[in-house]
């Protein structure tokens, strides 16, 4: 699975360059983040070509939070359904959420990645993916692995070639890339923050998870690797996005080349496929 490019730093204690709690690891850190902050108009101009005119208007009217005519004559209102399926349902007012520079709401993110599962599982020619629900970080915080393991009691995590899971950790997104192909944990956080505990907590998971599953596979010998050559976001908002987008472009071995300039229009495109249930490759 490739991650972009090779400038990755790993929780090596031998090397203070490696080290993602040194301040060296900080600036570089940093670093990346300012220069992933140039973007250029190809997810938006890419987006005007592959979107039905039609429905990307009506789209951005149920998606906009600042029309100003009423709504209440139609079924248009914030509990109007969008979309569902058996993992998520998005109301209007969920769906609103990707509008300019809101935070992404744990439905609209769920259902998302409930897409990228299902193209997963049709098309073959991709990596096998799984993604879990948004809530899972928090429950296993919250009532231990006791309570987690059943969310998963129809699912083999180790059947996988990547599993995803999304982590909210207070109010900021970061992405868990579990490689199963290559025993590696990759940690994914768009401001590059290098709080290590929510990787520490999801490895801890898997070693219990392991052990049930009684596998060969030793997860205590896995390698967490905090990846950086991946975009930044230069605002305290699109962290959802960022996942979301990590997550769409990896689950198809695709670079990930979008920027911060890219996210109102990276916004657009997931509420595009979100309205019409399907992804769009940019």
């Amino acid at each position: 699975m490739s991650l972009g490019g090779d400038e990755k730093i790993t929780n090596d204690p031998n090397s203070d360059s490696k080290d993602p709690s040194s301040p060296l690891a900080k600036e570089i850190g940093n670093l990346v983040l300012r220069l992933r902050g140039v973007g250029s108009s190809r997810v938006a101009s890419r987006l005007h070509e592959l979107c039905d005119k039609e429905i990307f208007s009506k789209m951005n009217e149920l998606l906009s939070t600042t029309r100003t005519r009423s709504l209440s004559h139609t079924n248009e209102s914030d509990e109007m359904i969008i979309a569902e399926d058996s993992r998520a349902s998005v109301t209007r007012k969920d769906f609103k959420t990707l509008d300019n520079r809101n935070w992404l709401n744990d439905q609209v993110i769920d259902y998302y990645l409930g897409m990228i599962s299902d193209r997963s599982e049709k098309n073959s020619s991709l990596p096998k993916v799984y993604c879990v629900s948004s809530f899972f970080y928090a429950s296993i915080l919250s009532h231990g692995y006791k309570n987690v393991k059943r969310w998963l009691r129809k699912v083999d995590l180790f059947s996988f070639d990547i599993v995803f899971i999304p982590i909210k950790d207070k109010d900021h997104w970061t992405l868990m890339v579990v490689d199963i192909a290559k025993r590696k944990l990759n940690y994914l956080d768009s401001l590059f923050l290098n709080n290590l505990a929510p990787a520490m907590t999801i490895k801890d998971f898997l070693i219990d998870y392991a052990k049930e599953k009684d596998t060969d596979v030793n997860v205590t010998e896995w390698e967490i690797i905090v990846v950086y050559d991946v975009p930044g976001q230069a605002n305290s908002n699109d962290c959802g996005v960022f996942i979301c987008q990590y997550v769409e472009y990896l689950s198809r071995k695709a670079s990930i080349d979008f920027a911060q300039a890219d996210a109102q229009a990276l916004r657009k495109k997931m509420a595009y496929e979100i309205y019409t249930h399907k992804l769009l490759e940019i």
